[in-house]
């Protein structure tokens, strides 16, 4: 009670006990450090929802960087789990905190350390065949997205969207950011034309994949698009 009056003690302990758990990690013994991570966060969260701890904006008031912390346990559980098994349980350690942390995905995972990871390849796999057997929502096709892009680079992101676009519209965000990032503005007119073709009007993501064609277009100076695009925009 006296933590949620003013007593901040509890920044010292909690950051104590982060980086004890750090030292674990750094040590290679990720079994132990993965219950301890996961005994923490949740011991840390639980404060955060039930007022436990005093102030606002906890998370700046901890030397720890938390989302960094929940990476090093995403990478424990990675490491802890045969290979059949890791796609079940990084997703689950994923959804655990995706809520208020919607940047924590496997990018994050594989490089929040140096070292590489074992068997990524495998995973990059399973994890895919793992994701598409979700029922979709925000997270799972967010993850799917980020796969693909991750393990079958710009044509696995064509072929998300032109085979399965209408399942994942984003897909067709997924695959222009790809495009813009390699300058490929003609592919990118494609890319937005068959969005726009194949998606329903009444969804909003149109929208972004006309802001797509029209930057093209511009680079492109080709007006007849311009002027599609920004009537897509409207």
């Amino acid at each position: 009670d006296e933590r949620a009056w003013g007593d901040d003690s509890w920044v010292i302990e909690i950051d104590d006990l982060f980086s004890r758990i750090l030292d674990v990690y750094r040590e290679g013994n990720y079994p132990l450090a993965r219950r301890a991570f996961e005994s923490l966060l949740a011991i840390y969260e639980a404060g955060l929802e039930e007022g436990q701890f005093s102030g606002y904006e906890h998370d700046e008031l901890i030397e720890t960087d938390v989302d960094e912390a929940r990476l090093r346990y995403f990478r424990c559980v990675y490491l802890t789990e045969t290979p059949a098994e890791r796609p079940q349980a990084v997703w689950n350690a994923i959804s655990r905190y995706s809520f208020d942390a919607p940047d924590l995905n496997i990018h994050g995972l594989i490089n929040v350390d140096l070292e590489e990871l074992p068997q990524l390849e495998d995973f990059g796999q399973r994890w895919l065949e793992f994701l598409r057997r979700q029922t979709v929502s925000s997270l799972s096709a967010g993850l799917l997205k980020e796969a693909v892009g991750l393990f079958q680079g710009v044509a696995g992101l064509e072929r998300l969207a032109t085979e399965d676009g209408l399942k994942y519209p984003s897909a067709f965000v997924a695959w222009l950011e790809a495009l813009k990032k390699e300058h490929k503005h003609e592919d990118m007119i494609r890319a937005a034309s068959l969005g726009l073709e194949r998606l329903p009007a009444r969804l909003q993501i149109r929208s972004k994949i006309a802001d797509f064609l029209r930057e093209a277009a511009v680079h492109l100076k080709k007006t007849d698009l311009i002027d599609r695009s920004l009537m897509e925009a409207l």
